[in-house]
């Protein structure tokens, strides 16, 4: 979707061109992207022409999308059903019942599979 509204990477392209502008040496950039749009590939030459330099992408792991899960659920302003449950049990149960129900539990299927999606790409400015 974002490359409907991102024709030609123009703001990707714009954001690593004047970026460098706000950037202490040093400095990381982390942006999260959509694999089912693009890939990394698509952004380490406005990456490198914006004078940073590629670092690394970063594919979350099972545990990542289980613990990002864990974390929207416990902020949501939901006090009953599930979500109500899951605020009040530690992480580690958590993760124990997330594992055991990807197996089976529909809605863990659908959430794995959209957060999964997403990816991190890792520039700095030196």
């Amino acid at each position: 979707m974002l490359k409907s509204y991102d024709a030609g990477w123009e703001l990707h392209k714009r954001f690593y061109e004047s970026i460098h502008k706000f950037l202490n040496n040093g400095a990381n950039i982390i942006l999260v992207e959509n694999s089912e749009g693009s890939n990394e590939k698509d952004f380490i030459g406005f990456i490198q022409k914006g004078g940073l330099k590629y670092v690394k992408t970063i594919h979350p792991a099972l545990n990542d999308i289980a613990e990002a899960l864990y974390i929207n659920i416990k902020g949501l302003d939901l006090n009953f059903g599930i979500s109500k449950v899951i605020k009040n049990i530690p992480y580690s149960i958590y993760r124990l019942a997330f594992l055991i129900g990807l197996r089976t539990y529909e809605p863990a299927i659908k959430n794995v599979s959209f957060y999964s999606k997403f990816y991190f790409i890792l520039s700095r400015y030196s």
